[in-house]
């Protein structure tokens, strides 16, 4: 099966396609059954189109952090609780620290708080965009600018990892590598290690456990094997701590890095980001067998 991702250049109207192939391993058979189903399923629909980094000239780090203002005084006007505000070249500090309003205003998918439940629509909807924009953020801030695409559904398919897909986590990630997108809230080891985090409460560290359709494509190396030893080096330093929120770190159910699912058919990524650049939206998702 080949999947094939197509972009929206909106200045030209031109579409481009990226195909993907799933990895020949449970981890990428579940994927791709998954993404197959969420294609097929009328039920299913993209959302969060426009999460293409560093492809285009679209988002900047002024336009980003306005518009992350703005989704700070939608949340403040209904209740003032985020006291911050933004001013330019914020670090990554800054934007762990702005992640824990998240994480305390949406809460788990499974039992949001009685704050996030009752708020209006335009109050969810900004703090949704508020994450993503701390996201799109913290790529400006890495030191190589690495070009991803996020591809989501809303209702895809979910469900819970196996021990034999589990295993398959690695903390390496190569350019053409297709890897799954951290579907539930909180976030994971090797995210925790890379922000050096220490705002994020501990209750939102949390090993990925569950598959979706959902994935990340990204077309410049993004985990090296000198930042998977360094995260081993600092997994094990704080194994005590780690043990204490019931982590446990030598555990093969225990997800540490990315699960790679599939690599971008390409002889030459460079040429495609070339060809590439320019695409501001995911227009669509299809397959062949």
């Amino acid at each position: 099966m080949i999947f094939h991702l197509h972009l929206l250049n909106e200045k030209t109207n031109n579409i481009h396609v990226i195909d993907i192939e799933p990895v020949d391993n449970v981890l990428g058979k579940a994927w791709s059954n998954l993404l197959k189903e969420a294609i097929t399923n009328n039920n299913c629909f993209l959302v969060e189109t426009d999460r293409i980094y560093h492809l285009n000239d679209e988002w900047t780090t002024e336009n980003t952090i306005m518009k992350m203002n703005e989704c700070i005084d939608v949340v403040n006007l209904y209740d003032n609780i985020i006291d911050y505000k933004l001013e330019l070249n914020p670090d990554q500090e800054v934007m762990n620290y702005l992640h824990t309003f998240f994480e305390k205003l949406r809460g788990k998918d499974e039992s949001p708080p009685e704050w996030y439940i009752n708020s209006p629509r335009q109050v969810k909807d900004a703090v949704t965009l508020f994450n993503v924009l701390i996201h799109r953020y913290e790529g400006f801030i890495a030191k190589r600018h690495t070009a991803k695409i996020t591809v989501s559904y809303k209702n895809r398919p979910t469900r819970e990892m196996t021990l034999e897909e589990k295993e398959i986590f690695y903390p390496r990630v190569k350019a053409g590598d297709v890897y799954l997108k951290y579907c539930h809230k909180g976030k994971d080891l090797l995210d925790v290690f890379k922000d050096q985090d220490e705002h994020v409460g501990e209750e939102n560290i949390l090993p990925q456990h569950k598959i979706s359709s959902d994935f990340n494509i990204v077309l410049d190396n993004f985990i090296n094997k000198r930042t998977g030893k360094k995260l081993f080096d600092w997994l094990k330093e704080n194994k005590e701590f780690f043990k204490s929120i019931n982590i446990d770190t030598d555990n093969p159910a225990t997800t540490i890095g990315k699960g790679v699912v599939g690599k971008v058919l390409c002889e030459d990524l460079e040429e495609l980001k070339k060809h590439l650049y320019g695409v501001t939206k995911i227009h669509d998702i299809t397959y062949t067998e």
